[in-house]
């Protein structure tokens, strides 16, 4: 049974799985222990997916992570692709307007107001 202690104890380069909760595992790293979910996708592919670090993430934390995750694999969700499909999106959205999409109303009111002085000066007068 992996336990805090246990994780404390890593030394670096170190990996341990939790045998009560498969597929979660803990990694230590040169800075930190981090817990993560590794899983076999639809394809074969053997994917894994960060849960946060030990410290900030308590053992019983990660464990309930791991159990959302595994929701959505069972309902046909891979976390990993979904994560990598939100940033390619957020990036491709940067990308094509120069900006992360939080100022989108206030350029929407500059495009309207421009238009509607090209209205007015359009129109017979």
């Amino acid at each position: 049974m992996l336990t805090p202690r246990i994780i404390a104890d890593l030394r670096s380069g170190d990996e341990c799985a939790d045998p009560d909760y498969p597929g979660l595992r803990v990694r230590r790293t040169n800075a930190a222990r981090v817990f993560f979910y590794r899983y076999r996708a639809s394809d074969g592919a053997l994917r894994e997916i960060k849960l946060g670090e030990f410290g900030p993430m308590t053992l019983a934390e990660a464990r309930k992570a791991l159990g959302r995750f595994k929701l959505e694999r069972e309902r046909g969700v891979d976390p990993q692709l979904q994560k990598q499909q939100v940033r390619t999106e957020a990036r491709d959205r940067i990308r094509i307007t120069g900006h992360n999409g939080d100022d989108h109303r206030r350029r929407g009111r500059v495009l309207r107001k421009v238009e509607g002085i090209a209205t007015a000066l359009d129109a017979p007068g």
